[in-house]
């Protein structure tokens, strides 16, 4: 079997998908060091039951074919996979016997309407793959995946690491984000006080609909600290110790 050659990385910021067939790839890294992806997806089962063996399966806008391997190869719970394939899913952790479910959300900014926007990444995390699904476009994982390709030795044998660089990098995302509302909030107060506009007071109203995207924004971080703290065999919470920390309230420090 041959290495694939990695290909060029898409912008990190989500954007609707015009394109709603299945979209699926599988990165099989092997104990020998070498990545693979012209893998058949009828391997899985057996993938992951070899020592030393590693795969990520990326499911965007899965049909009945996708389903199908996270129920027969994966033998995910029937409630995970109709969770993880609708929309619109609360921000959640769900521990299994031998995986986590993970409803985390990637916020970004639309400048043009002046509104947040949230796409839900939802991801099985077990002792040696990771599966996310998701419906568009979700530029963190192609980074996460470039990183992982680029340097294996970095992320261990586990998901532990690679989980930690995946919710990161979804994380860096909402930085830019919260500077641009704060920028809107002063123009807003600007236009109020200083030279009082009308429209303004709509503006306010409307940034009424941004809370429940930081409400997620909160909630998702929340959850992905309890992976790491959480005693159950899947992702070392000691590989993570170097990465992060978690403060009384359960937040994540990244």
């Amino acid at each position: 079997m041959t290495t694939d050659k990695q290909s060029e990385a898409p912008p990190r910021r989500a954007e609707p998908a015009h394109d709603r067939s299945e979209a699926r790839r599988l990165v099989v890294h092997k104990s020998d060091g070498q990545f693979h992806t012209a893998v058949n997806p009828s391997d899985i089962s057996e993938l992951i039951g070899e020592r030393g063996t590693f795969l990520w399966l990326d499911l965007q806008n899965p049909q009945d074919q996708g389903v199908e391997l996270l129920r027969e190869e994966f033998e995910f719970h029937p409630l995970s996979i109709e969770d993880a394939t609708r929309h619109h899913e609360r921000p959640k952790l769900e521990a299994f016997e031998k995986y986590y479910f993970l409803v985390f959300y990637c916020i970004g900014y639309d400048k043009s309407r002046e509104r947040l926007f949230d796409q839900p990444i939802n991801l099985f995390i077990g002792a040696n793959y990771i599966v996310s699904v998701h419906h568009d476009p979700i530029g963190s994982i192609d980074e996460t995946l470039r990183r992982w390709q680029a340097n294996a030795a970095e992320f261990g044998s586990d998901a532990g690491a690679l989980l930690y660089n995946l919710l990161d990098t979804i994380v860096d995302d909402y930085f830019p984000v919260i500077d641009q509302l704060a920028e809107r909030v002063e123009d807003i107060e600007e236009r109020i006080f200083e030279r009082f506009r009308e429209d303004a007071l709509q503006e306010v109203f409307g940034l009424s609909a941004t809370r429940f995207c930081t409400s997620r924004m909160s909630t998702t971080t929340s959850f992905a600290s309890r992976i790491v703290s959480t005693p159950i065999a899947i992702c070392s919470p000691a590989r993570l110790t170097p990465f992060c920390r978690c403060n009384r309230t359960g937040s994540i420090k990244l």
